[in-house]
C-alpha cells in the first residue's frame, strides 16, 4: 500500500470532514509533507539503485582484480623460472668461457690505461701464482727495450678505441727471451673503452724456423749457382774437343774408306751429334737456371719458320717412315714479333720427342689463331699431334719436370736427357706460357701452347706443307 494515501486517510478520519475540506493550510501542509517524502522515496530509491550499481562494479572490480592476481602470479611464476634458467645459462657459460680461457694455448691478459694487469688466463711463468700478477705492471715481464712502445701502444688503444699490433720481448728468469706478436683491441662498454685485452702469440719457434729455413735456401741457391756454372763450364769444356770429333769424322767420311770404316766414321758422328745435342740440353738448362737467357725479339715469319724446321727433321722422320705435316688456319698473320731462336727451339723439341715416341703413322704442326688477348694482341695456338706411345695420366704432370720422362725404360729405348719438356716451358714461361697436354696412353699426345704476339695486319690463306 502507498503510505501517502495511508496516511491522508488516517489524517481525515481524526479531523472533521469540514475541517479538512475547509482549512486550506492544512492542505498545504499535507502536500508539502507529502511532497518531500516523494523526493525523499526517489532519493531512496536512487540510493538503493545506487548503491546497487556499486556492489555489481565491485563485484566486478574485485572479479577483475582476481584474474589480474592470477595472471601476475603465472607471469611471476613463468619470469621466476625464465631468470633460473638464464641463471643456469649463465653460469654455463661462464664456467665455459673459464675453460676456455684458462685452456687457451695464448695468453688472455686484461690491463688498464696504466698497463697493469687487471685479469690473466695463467701465470706469465711457471713458478708464478697467477693471483701474484693482478695488478702489477704487465711492462714488468718486457725486456726494457718494448717498455715504451708498449705503453705508448696501451694509452693510443684507449684513446682511440682500435686494434693494435705490436712486436714484444720477454724475458724468463733464466735469462731466456721469447718474442712475441701483442694484439691489443679495446674494451668498449657505453662508447667508453674501459681496459685493453692484450693477447700475446709467441712466435719464438716460428721465427727460429723461418731463420732455418733462409739459411738453408741461401745455401741452396748457392749450391745451385756452383752447379749451374759447373754446368755451363763443363758443357763449354765439352764442346770444343766434341765439335773437333764430330768435324774430323765428317772430313774422315768423305775419304776412301772401306766399308766397315765408313761405318764406323758414321757412328762416330752420329754419337758426336748426340752428346752435343745433350750437352746443349744441359747448356741450356743451366743459363735457364742462373737466368741468364733474354728473348731476343725482331719480325718473324711465322709460318715459313715452322716449315724450316720440319725440313730440317724430316730426315728423322722419313727414316722411321713417318710424315710432318703444316696446317695453318686463314687469320694467321705472316709476320709476328718475336724470339725466333727459342720459339724455333721449342718446336723442335716437340716435334723431335714426336718423332721419337712414334713408330707409324702422322705427326702433325698446326697454327691457329684465337680471340685477341687483353692487351689486342694476335693470340696463336701452336699445337704437335702424333700417334705416339702417349702417356699415361698420372705421368702427365712428371714429365715436365727436370730429367725427368714418363718410364725409365724409355731413357733406355728413345735415350735423351729429360730436358726437352723443362727447358721447353721454361722458354715458354719468358713469352707468358707454357706448355699443355692431352694424351692417351697407346693413342698418341698434343702438345701445345698459346703465345700472344704483335703482329702486322695481313695474313696467311689456306697455308699447309706436304
Amino acid at each position: 500500500m502507498d503510505i501517502h494515501k495511508l496516511l491522508k486517510r488516517q489524517i481525515r478520519k481524526h479531523l472533521p470532514n469540514h475541517t479538512w475540506e475547509s482549512d486550506k493550510d492544512l492542505r498545504d501542509l499535507f502536500s508539502v509533507i507529502s511532497h518531500s517524502y516523494y523526493e525523499f522515496e526517489e532519493s531512496q530509491l536512487l540510493s538503493e539503485h545506487a548503491f546497487s550499481l556499486i556492489d555489481k562494479e565491485y563485484a566486478a572490480l574485485n572479479e577483475s582484480l582476481r584474474k589480474k592476481e592470477k595472471e601476475l602470479n603465472r607471469y611471476s611464476q613463468s619470469l621466476q623460472e625464465m631468470v633460473t634458467e638464464q641463471t643456469d645459462e649463465l653460469k654455463a657459460n661462464e664456467a665455459r668461457i673459464r675453460s676456455i680461457t684458462e685452456n687457451a694455448p695464448d695468453y688472455i691478459i686484461e690491463i688498464d690505461i696504466n698497463g697493469n694487469i687487471l685479469f690473466i688466463n695463467r701465470p706469465l711463468l711457471s713458478e708464478d701464482k697467477k693471483e701474484d700478477t693482478l695488478g702489477k705492471p704487465f711492462k714488468d715481464w718486457v725486456t726494457p727495450q718494448f717498455h715504451e712502445i708498449l705503453t705508448a701502444s696501451i694509452k693510443e688503444v684507449f684513446k682511440n678505441g682500435v686494434k693494435k699490433q705490436i712486436e714484444i720481448k720477454t724475458i724468463e728468469r733464466d735469462g731466456i727471451e721469447r718474442t712475441f706478436i701483442a694484439s691489443m683491441s679495446p674494451v668498449v662498454i657505453d662508447g667508453i673503452t674501459t681496459s685493453v685485452i692484450l693477447i700475446p702469440y709467441d712466435i719464438t719457434v716460428r721465427l727460429e724456423n723461418e731463420k732455418a729455413i733462409l739459411q738453408a735456401k741461401e745455401s741452396a741457391e748457392a749450391a745451385n749457382v756452383a752447379k749451374t756454372e759447373f754446368l755451363a763450364n763443363v758443357s763449354h769444356e765439352l764442346r770444343t774437343p766434341l765439335n773437333g770429333i764430330i768435324g774430323f769424322s765428317d772430313l774422315l767420311a768423305r775419304t776412301k774408306l772401306s766399308e766397315t770404316q765408313a761405318k764406323y766414321a758414321s757412328v762416330i758422328s752420329q754419337s758426336g751429334n748426340t752428346l752435343l745435342r745433350i750437352i746443349d740440353d744441359i747448356l741450356d738448362f743451366s743459363k735457364i737456371e742462373a737466368n741468364k737467357i733474354d728473348l731476343l725479339i725482331d719480325r718473324l715469319d711465322v709460318s715459313q719458320m715452322c716449315c724450316q724446321v720440319i725440313e730440317m727433321l724430316s730426315y728423322l722422320a722419313t727414316e722411321k717412315g713417318l710424315h710432318i705435316s703444316f696446317i695453318a688456319s686463314p687469320n694467321i698473320p705472316i709476320f709476328i714479333w718475336a724470339d725466333e731462336m727459342r720459339l724455333r727451339q721449342v718446336l723442335t723439341n716437340l716435334l723431335t720427342n714426336a718423332i721419337k715416341f712414334t713408330q707409324q703413322g702422322v705427326i702433325e704442326l698446326k697454327l691457329e689463331s684465337l680471340a685477341k688477348d687483353e692487351a689486342d694482341k694476335n693470340k696463336i695456338r701452336f699445337s704437335v699431334k702424333d700417334s705416339g706411345i702417349g702417356i699415361e695420366l698420372k705421368n702427365q704432370q712428371r714429365i715436365f719436370e727436370a730429367f725427368v720422362q714418363e718410364d725409365i725404360s724409355n731413357t733406355k729405348t728413345y735415350g735423351g736427357t729429360g730436358l726437352g719438356l723443362t727447358i721447353s716451358n721454361k722458354l715458354l714461361a719468358l713469352m707468358g706460357s707454357q706448355l699443355q697436354l692431352i694424351s692417351e696412353k697407346g693413342k698418341g699426345s698434343i702438345f701445345y701452347f698459346d703465345v700472344s704476339f704483335s703482329a702486322y695486319p695481313n695474313a696467311v690463306k689456306n697455308l699447309t706443307y706436304n
